[in-house]
């Protein structure tokens, strides 16, 4: 903010944090700050959400352009995170593993999908953007499994080495290989 007055002087402002979809201010600061001709300041205020969800900041005072002004503000938590994954019939060779991330936290997500059969073990890295998801179907390569029927298993697992997600299934495996 700058004085763009001749003369030295306090300049009031009332900050509020008000639901996008409208309603009473869920939060209200005022702020005063003395200046001198042409002097600028900066200002930094925080909030300490309780919930989730889309506000407006409005900054309104005498000395600003436009008398207010207002800005869109998303509050998220960080680590918002749900998956799942599923073990599909096996097709062509392959064991299909769909998997499903959305990610509403503020922080991306790493993880990673291990598939698991018959001694071989598959790993797929997981990237998640904040406000984002991940739709995909992964191919298991069930040629090298003996034919008959097979156990696969298929989870998630964030950074830290939590699993977020399994799945288990027991497929038809026709190759004519035995282990």
């Amino acid at each position: 903010m700058t004085n763009g007055d001749t003369v030295a002087g306090s300049i009031p402002l009332l900050i509020e944090i008000v639901p996008a979809a409208g309603g009473a201010p869920v939060y209200t600061l005022n702020r005063s700050h003395y200046l001198e001709p042409g002097a600028s300041v900066n200002d930094t205020f925080s909030f300490d959400f309780g919930v989730t969800g889309a506000f407006i900041a409005r900054i309104s005072g005498a000395k600003l352009s436009g008398g207010t002004v207002s800005m869109p503000v998303k509050v998220l938590t960080l680590d918002e995170v749900t998956t799942s994954v599923a073990v599909q019939p096996t097709s062509g060779g392959v064991v299909p593993v769909q998997v499903h991330v959305a990610n509403s936290g503020y922080s991306d997500f790493a993880g990673t999908l291990v598939i698991e059969a018959g001694g071989l073990r598959h790993e797929e890295p997981l990237q998640v953007l904040s406000e984002a998801a991940l739709d995909q179907a992964y191919a298991f390569d069930a040629n090298g499994l003996a034919g008959g029927s097979q156990e696969v298993i298929a989870y998630i697992y964030d950074a830290a080495g939590n699993i977020l997600s399994q799945n288990v299934l027991t497929v038809a495996v026709a190759n004519a290989t035995s282990r």
